[in-house]
C-alpha cells in the first residue's frame, strides 16, 4: 500500500507543477473575443522619400566685392559690439591716430546691408548719432569708459561695381557719451 501511495502522490506532484508551468503561458493566450472572425491585417510596405540635397554654403556672389581688397579674410566684423551682415568677412586696413580701418564684404547690396546694421547696432548696445543713405555713426554707450564711449563711422556703397563691400572706422573712446 505505501508503494500505491508514492506513485499516486508523485503523479500529484507533476500534474501539479505542470499546471503550475503551463498556467501563466496560457493566461497570456486568454484574450480573445468569443465568436470573433479572424480578420487577415494588411501590412502596409514603407514608401520611400526622397532625402532633400543639403543646401551649398551661401557665400557673397562672385564680383559682390573686389578681391583685391582683401590680402586676407577674417571671418566675421572686426568688432563683436553688435552683428554683422550674413557672410561677412573683414580685412583690417590700419591704424592712424584714433582711427581703427576695415573694409568689409557682406552678401547682399549696399541698402539691405545697411538696412540690417540699423537694426543689429542698437540690438548690440550702440547709440546710432547720425545717419544718412550711405553712412552711420554710431557710439557704444552700454559700455562706457569713464565717461567716455568708442564709437564707429560705418560707409556703404563707395566701392564702385562691389556693392557687398563696405567701410568701417572704429575710434577709441574719445568723446563724451
Amino acid at each position: 500500500m505505501l508503494k500505491h501511495h508514492r506513485v499516486r502522490h508523485q503523479r500529484h506532484t507533476r500534474a501539479f507543477l505542470l499546471a503550475g508551468a503551463l498556467l501563466p503561458l496560457l493566461a497570456g493566450c486568454a484574450t480573445t473575443t468569443p465568436n470573433a472572425a479572424a480578420t487577415p491585417t494588411a501590412t502596409v510596405a514603407p514608401t520611400a522619400t526622397a532625402t532633400p540635397a543639403p543646401t551649398a554654403t551661401l557665400t557673397p556672389a562672385p564680383g559682390v566685392c573686389n578681391a583685391a581688397d582683401f590680402p586676407t579674410k577674417t571671418s566675421g566684423g572686426p568688432d563683436e559690439g553688435f552683428h554683422y551682415p550674413p557672410l561677412t568677412y573683414s580685412y583690417a586696413q590700419g591704424n592712424a591716430a584714433g582711427n581703427h580701418y576695415f573694409v568689409l564684404c557682406s552678401s547682399g547690396t549696399s541698402s539691405t546691408i545697411l538696412a540690417f546694421l540699423q537694426q543689429s547696432i542698437p540690438a548690440g548696445g550702440w547709440t546710432i548719432k547720425s545717419m544718412t543713405a550711405t553712412t552711420i555713426n554710431a557710439t557704444q554707450t552700454s559700455k562706457p569708459q569713464g565717461g567716455f564711449c568708442p564709437s564707429v563711422d560705418i560707409t556703404v556703397g563707395s566701392h564702385a561695381g562691389y556693392p557687398g563691400e563696405w567701410n568701417a572706422d572704429f575710434h577709441p573712446p574719445a568723446g563724451a557719451c
